[in-house]
C-alpha cells in the first residue's frame, strides 16, 4: 500500500511539472494527468481517502515518514510549502476533471495562496480534494 501512495504522490507532482513546462493542452500534460489519476484511483479503490502531509521538509503518510520520496521531491515539497500547502487529501469519488482543475490551481502563482484555500477549491468546483496546513492534535 505504501508503494501505491508514493507512486500516486510522485505522479501528481510529475503532472504538475508537465503542466508548468508544457502548458495545459500539450499531450505530455494530458498523459501525466492520466498517469496521476490512475495512480490515485488505485489507492482510493481500497480506502476512502489518501492524505499526504509535509512535516518540516519530509513527506508523511499516516505515521510513516517517506524519507526516500522526500529526498527525491525536495524541490516540489518546497514549492508546496511556499503555497501554504502542508496537507493534501484526496477522497473517493475524485474525477479526472476535478484532479486536473486541482493541478491547474496549485500551478498558480504563490501570491494566490492566501486566505482559506479550501474555499478557493470549492469556488472552482473541487469537492474531493482538501488542502491546507497540518492540524496538530493536542
Amino acid at each position: 500500500m505504501l508503494t501505491d501512495i508514493e507512486a500516486a504522490f510522485k505522479s501528481l507532482l510529475v503532472c504538475l511539472q508537465a503542466l508548468k513546462m508544457y502548458g495545459p493542452v500539450h499531450p505530455m500534460s494530458q498523459k501525466a494527468l492520466d498517469s496521476a489519476f490512475e495512480a490515485i484511483a488505485i489507492v482510493l479503490a481500497n480506502r476512502q481517502e489518501m492524505t499526504i502531509g509535509i512535516v518540516g521538509e519530509e513527506l508523511a503518510f499516516e505515521k510513516e515518514i517517506l524519507f526516500d520520496l522526500s529526498k527525491f521531491l525536495r524541490r516540489e515539497i518546497l514549492y508546496l510549502k511556499e503555497r501554504n500547502i502542508e496537507r493534501i487529501a484526496f477522497f473517493y469519488g475524485l474525477s479526472k476533471e476535478e484532479l486536473w482543475r486541482f493541478v491547474c490551481f496549485i500551478a498558480g502563482p504563490k501570491e494566490d495562496f492566501k486566505g482559506d484555500l479550501q474555499v478557493a477549491l470549492s469556488f472552482i468546483g473541487i469537492e474531493h480534494v482538501s488542502i491546507g496546513k497540518l492540524k496538530v492534535d493536542t
